[in-house]
């Protein structure tokens, strides 16, 4: 099936670069210009990831959405014994079978993220890339042009315990001081987080880089692996997730800034100062954002408008107390003096002038 598909693709194109007069195969340069490859994956090759990590995979152009699914992009367990080729060969056969999960593709479609719906375990895990992946112009991707069927293939490790990565020694090299195996201590972890400032609407397109969550707590401790849920506060449905990837620490101000990219980008925000950047997009209300730790446990929860539903789909909870109001567009909901009594109503204001950054 795989095979005649990629056959179709084929064959459709040679159709439309002949135009209207006699069939004549398409000069093999003007493919090459046009056929994805992939120029930058997030964990980086070999690089430790959290039990958690959102996979991120930049194309060298925009891919065809309906391409991207768990068999054309796939995340599987490695052997330590096999080679980038068996892994390759694997994927060529289509004898791979990667873990279920969450795809998006950026606006500009040159993007891809994948969020596995259960935690890697620890050991070596490998993405590949497959043919299966096509441009808008429905050209296959080859990494190596001159092998047509050339997957993608890259690898990163979750260390044992789920965590302790710091992306500059792997298992089994020489420690530091020189001597024995190196194992990562684990990360410090705060003593406090709290959801600190989130505008969730703006005048306008909501969903362009100006939105933000804030959050506040213990300085100079990781939060790697942590995430915030959106959710819908009449059913409890979860929306959209962010999470946060490898290295990510809270700053000497205790103030850890997570903002919306821009329309086509993953990067970029109009947020100025955001120590992370995603696409996401909050509901204007009534909704909820739950924070939880890197092993899935509730650390803050805020609601906010009209809450009907006082959990999630998954079982935690919406909300503490009773949910702060919904605030106009443009306005943000703050904290009130660093307060947490457990009840949204109480710890948080409007401010009709949203301070990023600023406690």
């Amino acid at each position: 099936m795989k095979r005649s598909i990629y056959t179709g693709a084929v064959i459709l194109l040679i159709f439309l670069f002949s135009g209207c007069g006699g069939v004549s195969v398409p000069d093999i340069s003007m493919l090459s210009d046009s056929q994805p490859r992939v120029v930058s994956v997030f964990p980086e090759r070999m690089s430790f990831a959290s039990p958690y990590e959102r996979i991120e995979i930049e194309f060298s152009e925009p891919v065809y959405p309906d391409s991207i699914d768990s068999k054309s992009v796939v995340v599987v367990e490695a052997q330590g014994e096999e080679s980038d080729e068996d892994i390759s060969e694997s994927a060529i056969e289509g004898d791979l079978i990667g873990r279920a999960g969450r795809f998006h593709v950026s606006d500009d479609g040159k993007v891809v993220s994948f969020e596995s719906l259960d935690p890697y375990h620890p050991g070596e895990y490998a993405i590949v890339v497959t043919r299966l992946v096509f441009s808008e112009k429905l050209v296959p991707l080859s990494q190596n042009p001159v092998r047509i069927h050339s997957p993608f293939v890259s690898r990163f490790i979750v260390s044992e315990g789920g965590e302790g990565w710091d992306g500059s020694h792997y298992p089994g090299e020489t420690s530091p001081s020189g001597g024995g195996s190196y194992k990562p201590a684990p990360p410090e972890r705060p003593s406090y987080l709290v959801i600190n400032e989130i505008l969730y609407d703006v005048p306008g397109v909501d969903t362009n880089g100006n939105v933000f969550i804030e959050l506040f707590g213990e300085p100079n401790k990781e939060i790697s692996g942590y995430a915030i849920y959106l959710a819908n506060g009449d059913d409890g449905a979860v929306k959209d997730t962010i999470r946060l990837p490898a290295k990510s620490i809270i700053p000497d101000d205790g103030i850890f800034l997570i903002a919306d990219a821009k329309t086509g980008s993953s990067r970029e925000s109009f947020v100025e100062g955001a120590n992370h950047v995603e696409n996401f997009d909050p509901q204007n209300g009534p909704d909820c954002a739950i924070l939880v730790d890197a092993s899935g446990r509730v650390v803050d929860a805020l609601g906010y408008g009209d809450v009907t539903s006082r959990f999630v789909d998954s079982g935690l909870p919406c909300l503490e107390g009773e949910p702060a109001p919904r605030v106009p567009a443009g306005s943000s909901l703050s904290r009130v003096g660093g307060a947490d009594s457990d009840d949204n109503l109480s710890d948080f204001v409007t401010l009709p002038m949203p301070t990023p950054g600023i406690l």
